[in-house]
């Protein structure tokens, strides 16, 4: 990839930005901050083009801001295994025991985490779809409205054009006799 354009390392950025949001590890992490930091490289000499400097900054912004809701808890978990490693090294059973059982209890915050976090986002979609299907029958419903109006005013426009075609034609017939 040494020898690879700019808007190559775009088009890898962008993919591996995809297979992150599919399959989040630490490798790719660190795989896509590496490119990341390639290309800020190459951003920074300045003969780049500014539309791929724009798509450069679309994506850089896209994996910024992109959820990682389980990253915390890596770092938890990680910190339990590092907790429970130097609990090991002390050599004691009550100690190991006790760690695991606090190993176990931050299991068990994490779980309820986790859960506690499902149900507000489930109800946040379904009332996203409610108004999605609120919207879809307003605009049906306006779109009915607005055809009845134009309707009106056409037949109103037929019968204004009609009357003052009959006072034009009486004011003729009254002139000429």
């Amino acid at each position: 990839m040494d020898g690879a354009t700019f808007s190559k390392r775009i088009s890898v950025l962008d993919r591996s930005i995809r297979e992150l949001e599919v399959d989040a590890s630490e490798e790719k992490e660190s795989k896509i901050e590496d490119m990341f930091r390639i290309c800020d490289r190459l951003v920074e000499c300045g003969q780049q083009s500014p539309r791929l400097v724009r798509q450069y900054n679309e994506l850089k912004n896209r994996y910024k801001y992109m959820p990682r809701p389980y990253k915390e808890l890596d770092d938890e978990i990680s910190a339990c295994k590092i907790h429970i490693e130097a609990m090991g090294r002390k050599g004691t059973i009550d100690e190991v025991a006790k760690s695991v059982q606090e190993v176990i209890a931050v299991s068990d915050y994490i779980n309820y985490a986790v859960n506690d976090a499902i149900l507000p986002i489930d109800n946040v979609m379904e009332r996203l779809e409610e108004g999605e299907q609120y919207g879809m029958l307003i605009n049906e419903q306006l779109g009915i409205t607005r055809q009845r109006k134009l309707w009106r005013a056409g037949i109103i426009r037929s019968i204004l054009l009609i009357l003052f075609i009959l006072v034009a034609v009486l004011m003729v017939v009254r002139l000429s006799f």
